[in-house]
């Protein structure tokens, strides 16, 4: 009794003395400074105003002709109940009270409210049932007490509104039915029950909701079929029927929904197969059927949904191979058909889909081998091929272009390429599940004889490390390094080889880099060596080959790197040297060579390293015709060259 005449001097107060403000009505007055009081007034984000200036200039409070007709206190920090003194505010239109810290519940005197077009409480935490004198509030248009923790059943008054455009009940926790009265509501636009605990079947009556665009039923225990009805609601843009328990087929009117962008039916126990009908909706760009039973084939004129953004199709039944018409579907950024039974092979069309981000194709019955034109799916990120036993073949190396962050290739016989370019790229990845089979190409023979023949003429038993010579793939052998069935590579310095290269070694013609510095290797270098044309770098250095230097060397023009340091090559430093126009690196020193140097390495425009120290027998003067070249290393210390006085040369050798 206080606060109430507290609250009335309070009013009375404000009114004396300020003609410009007319007085507004008191009972109206009374019911906003209960709601002051029982939310926590003094703590809102904005009270301007309130209990001190008149009402018509409280924050979020509309007054005309002396009467509350908005109170709008969206995100204040409104915090305790509604007082039941609300619904005296007989001409108020509308009340916005959310993203609050509101508790209890609704009172039922909100059913005074007749006035009332727009109620929005969501986003607070309300407890209790709809009270059924919701039903008495016949102006509404807008009704939102989503996100909220309310309880019990949706009225059957409900029914009574039938000027709502809007209603949003979600993420409450109501139970029972929908009531069959809710198709009383004609001019609903949008029908949000999500996330709550209703059960029973979607009434038929849902169908006389002509214009509705928006019908979220979805994460509810909703049980029965999709009434044919669902057909009737032709301006939906938007079905959310996904997490339910909703059974049968799909029905045929679905396709009468022709405006539909977003179809969700993920989640319920749905079976048959997917209606031709589907393929009127050719607005559509999201669907999403996963974990279902549907089976049978995809109908043809599901590949004209040309706008299709996001295909969801998992867990179901669907047997068939996977259709080149995807490939039509450009518009992809996610498909997942993973968890059936498809069969085949993975369609080269698929590559036509350059908009794709993640492709999920697990766990289904594909057979052959990765098309390597997936490679232009340069916008993928997730590549799911797990649980597909019947995949084989290595995986293709033209896809660690794409920029993965998960792949999984799993319960696959695909193999695992050994080359590093695929480790360090799978390293990169957030999630990378391999098969656990490594690639072994089988090497051509003429290889792997020519290095068996190695093997035997230097000492193998006794090398350092020759770990699965012999006994393994010839790509695992320690130093050896193949692609498309031929040896690249071979790199066993510091190896203990004993003996001499075999005839054989010029077998590797498709060998780029050959590298035995420091070992006790001797005798010569036999002829046909010279004929591997695509070598690129040689390591020969500190062994113990006795012979001159071939002029053969000359043949190998593909040398970038030439070191045969250290050794007891004899004779003069061969003209035909000067072939090697891409040499960049040279290295002859602590050899038997006598002579001079040939003028005619002025011709190795790329040499930026030429090494010809500890070469006793190398005498006469360093040529200036040399001087042209760049280099950045010269030794000459340990010959018998002497340097010339020309300042040319001082100047060339201080840089």
């Amino acid at each position: 009794m206080k606060r109430i005449l507290l609250g009335l001097a309070l009013i009375a107060s404000l009114c004396v003395g300020r003609k410009s403000h007319a007085q507004v009505n008191v009972t109206d007055s009374l019911a906003l400074v209960a709601l002051y009081n029982s939310t926590n007034g003094a703590g809102w984000g904005q009270n301007t105003n309130w209990l001190t200036g008149t009402v018509d200039t409280w924050v979020g409070v509309t007054v005309v002709t002396n009467r509350v007709t908005e109170i709008n206190l969206s995100s204040n920090n409104l915090s305790g109940t509604i007082p039941i003194e609300m619904g005296n505010l007989t001409l108020l239109s509308t009340l916005i009270l959310r993203d609050n810290l509101l508790t209890g519940s609704i009172p039922t005197e909100i059913g005074n409210l007749t006035a009332l077009t727009d109620l929005q409480l969501p986003d607070n935490q309300l407890t209790g049932s709809l009270p059924i004198e919701i039903g008495n509030l016949t102006a509404l248009t807008n009704f939102e007490l989503q996100a909220n923790q309310l309880s019990g059943t949706i009225p059957i008054e409900i029914g009574n509104l039938t000027n709502l455009t809007v209603l949003y009940l979600g993420t409450n926790q109501l139970t029972g039915t929908i009531p069959t009265e809710i198709g009383n509501l004609t001019n609903l636009t949008l029908l949000y029950l999500n996330d709550n605990q209703l059960s029973g079947v979607i009434p038929i009556e849902i169908g006389n909701l002509t214009l509705l665009t928006g019908l979220e039923l979805h994460v509810n225990q909703l049980t029965g079929t999709i009434p044919t009805e669902i057909g009737n609601l032709t301006n939906l843009t938007v079905l959310y029927l996904n997490d339910n328990q909703l059974s049968g087929a799909i029905p045929i009117e679905i396709g009468n929904l022709t405006l539909l962008t977003d179809l969700q039916l993920q989640a319920n126990l749905l079976n048959g197969t997917i209606p031709v009908e589907i393929g009127n909706l050719d607005s559509l760009t999201i669907l999403n059927f996963n974990d279902n039973t549907i089976g049978g084939t995809i109908p043809i004129e599901f590949y004209g949904l040309t706008n299709l953004n996001q295909i969801f199709l998992a867990n179901n039944n669907i047997t068939e191979p996977i259709s080149d018409s995807f490939g039509l579907l450009t518009n992809l950024t996610l498909l997942y058909i993973n968890g059936n039974q498809l069969s085949g092979t993975i369609p080269i069309a698929l590559a036509d889909l350059v908009n794709l981000q993640q492709l999920g194709l697990s766990d289904n019955l594909l057979t052959g081998t990765v098309p390597i034109e997936l490679a232009n799916l340069t916008s993928l990120n997730r590549l799911y091929l797990d649980v597909n036993s019947g995949l084989t073949g290595e995986f293709p190396l033209e896809l660690i272009v794409l920029n993965l962050t998960d792949l999984k290739i799993d319960g696959t016989g695909i193999c695992e390429p050994l080359d590093v370019s695929f480790t360090d790229w799978t390293a990169t990845m957030t999630t990378y599940l391999g098969s656990g089979i490594s690639c072994f190409t089988p090497v051509v023979e003429s290889d792997s004889l020519a290095l068996v023949a190695l093997y035997n003429s230097t000492n193998g038993p006794a090398w350092t490390d020759n770990t699965n010579w012999l006994t393994a793939p010839v790509s695992s052998w320690t130093g050896i390094t193949t692609g498309e069935g031929r040896v690249q590579e071979i790199i066993l310095p510091n190896n203990n080889l004993s003996g001499s290269l075999p005839a054989e070694i010029g077998d590797l013609d498709s060998l780029t880099t050959l590298s035995f510095n420091n070992n006790a290797l001797g005798g010569t270098i036999p002829i046909e060596f010279y004929g591997l044309t695509n070598l690129n770098q040689i390591f020969f250095a500190n062994n113990n080959i006795t012979e001159p230097i071939s002029d053969s060397f000359g043949l190998l023009t593909s040398l970038s790197s030439l070191f045969i340091n250290g050794n007891q090559f004899s004779g003069t430093i061969p003209i035909a040297l000067a072939n090697l126009v891409g040499l960049r690196d040279l290295g002859l020193s602590d050899n038997l060579l006598t002579g001079t140097v040939p003028i005619e390495l002025a011709n190795l425009t790329s040499l930026n390293r030429l090494y010809l120290d500890v070469n006793s027998g190398l005498t006469g003067e360093f040529p200036l015709e040399l001087i042209v070249l760049n280099l950045t290393d010269l030794k000459i210390d340990g010959t018998g060259i002497c340097e010339p006085l020309d300042v040319s040369f001082t100047d060339w050798t201080a840089t």
